[in-house]
């Protein structure tokens, strides 16, 4: 079995339902495609905010920079959802240090995907969406 490590920015409707998916589907995705998930970390604005999960049982980053650089992840999920700003200073980071990207954010990548798909491809990683 492989195990794929991931971390998350953004845990709104989007970013919850994933860490909710991936952790409640965890025995049902191993059985299905022999690839266990694991998630090294989250971060959002604000910790204490209701989510579907408990944010208490995944490694919690105040700062999404230090998500990418400490968590020691193979894909970086990025859920905020700006179009410029902190989303694609993440993605490009992220990008930057080999990571693999998935994102939601439709007009980065509208405006911005060019350069960002330039880079990804640069780094030898995939930028999805």
């Amino acid at each position: 079995m492989k195990t794929v490590k991931i971390c998350i920015a953004g845990l709104g409707n989007v970013g919850s339902h994933v860490v909710d998916s991936l952790s409640q589907n965890e025995k049902y995705i191993v059985d299905k495609t022999l690839i266990k998930f694991e998630i090294k970390g989250i971060s959002a604005k604000n910790r204490n905010k209701k989510r579907i999960f408990n944010c208490d049982h995944f490694k919690w980053y105040e700062n999404p920079f230090d998500l990418i650089n400490n968590s020691k992840s193979d894909i970086f999920i990025e859920l905020i959802g700006e179009e410029k700003g902190i989303s694609y200073e993440l993605i490009k980071i992220a990008l930057n240090k080999k990571l693999h990207v998935i994102t939601a954010n439709k007009a980065l990548i509208a405006k911005h995907g060019n350069d960002l798909f330039k880079i990804a491809e640069h780094n030898n990683v995939l930028l999805l969406f």
